[in-house]
């Protein structure tokens, strides 16, 4: 798949990809992953999306995260591919990586608040 695909592929949801990179065996990545994409919101249509979809009208507990997980995995199947969320794992990519968390950021618009929370730097 192109990165050209992906990017149509994830607005679809309204997404967009934010950055990426391919790791190797120093950045802490589990085996056998060739690209780490990072996705955020596709503004400004997020949020009219978002807002149609079934967590958010059974008013989860929390709902953008549960939005997340199942329409990112839903991805990640037709991908053949696994997706990996720092929600409910804080061992787990894009917090705890080191370098590659560093270069993913390097290589995006998204930057780290004072609160921990990844920001897109182009809204």
């Amino acid at each position: 798949m192109t990165y050209e695909e992906l990017d149509k592929l994830v607005k679809k949801q309204k997404l967009k990809i934010l950055g990426g990179f391919f790791p190797n065996n120093n950045d802490g990545i589990p085996s056998g992953i060739k690209t780490l994409i990072l996705l955020g919101p596709d503004e400004p249509n997020f949020w009219k999306h978002f807002i149609l979809s079934p967590e958010w009208k059974k008013e989860e507990i929390n709902p953008l995260d549960m939005w997340s997980y199942r329409v990112i995995n839903e991805i990640a199947k037709n991908l053949n591919s696994i997706s990996l969320f720092s929600i409910w794992n804080t061992s787990a990519p894009f917090f705890q990586m080191g370098y590659s968390f560093r270069f993913c950021v390097a290589k995006s618009s998204v930057f780290i608040s004072s609160q921990k929370c990844w920001v897109n730097g182009l809204l």
